[in-house]
């Protein structure tokens, strides 16, 4: 699957993300690890490189993310409900907790990445890539899903209901312990060591 990637400036500069704050555009530039003293309201993100930033401490409210990178950010527990992602990678990125129910995702890459109880409830999905992150104990609920890829990622006690998998790859995943519904089970490939597990979601008994 081909998921577009950021669209970026050749001629980036280095800015300081507290004065682009404080003036209310954060566009086009690349932002180092700083101190951030001041919450992000009412903006867009666009065209950005954030290396090394921590977000906790700060509160994000109605902002919209397209052609971003975030290489090593802490997002955890921030919220992007009902928000728009476009374009749009996460590199190492602490994600535990972070909200994105009923939220917007198109051509979004997780990768190498800690997304423990990462929400994804009633999410609109397409080209959505999670590849060798530890997606324990999230959710994936209720979404309108297409064109999405996982790989090697670890879902123990997940839950996946009323999100179409058709076709999704599973077999380099850990599934322990995870909850499917019987809408999101089907079509989906795992494999045979897998199965054992999933014969026991489905309620089937194997006789030795």
């Amino acid at each position: 699957m081909k998921i577009n990637k950021p669209k970026l400036s050749d001629y980036l500069d280095n800015k300081n993300l507290n004065e682009c704050i404080k003036e209310g555009e954060i566009k086009d530039g690349i932002f180092e690890q700083t101190d951030l003293y001041r919450d992000i309201k009412s903006c867009i993100l666009d065209g950005c490189v954030f290396h090394n930033i921590d977000f906790t401490d700060v509160e994000l409210e109605d902002v919209d993310i397209y052609d971003c990178i975030f290489d090593h950010c802490d997002l955890s527990n921030q919220s992007f409900e009902g928000k728009m992602l476009g374009r749009v990678q996460f590199k190492g990125c602490r994600l535990i907790g972070t909200n994105f129910i009923k939220s917007t995702l198109k051509d979004i890459v997780i990768e190498d990445s800690i997304c423990e109880y990462i929400n994804f409830s009633r999410v609109e999905m397409n080209k959505v890539g999670i590849y060798r992150s530890n997606c324990s104990n999230s959710f994936f609920m209720d979404c309108n899903s297409k064109n999405i890829e996982f790989d090697f990622d670890d879902f123990y006690q997940s839950e996946f209901s009323s999100i179409r998998l058709t076709g999704v790859d599973l077999s380099n995943c850990e599934l322990i312990a995870c909850r499917f519904d019987y809408y999101s089970i089907k079509g989906i490939t795992i494999n045979k060591y897998q199965c054992e597990d999933f014969m026991g979601m489905l309620g089937i008994n194997v006789k030795e």
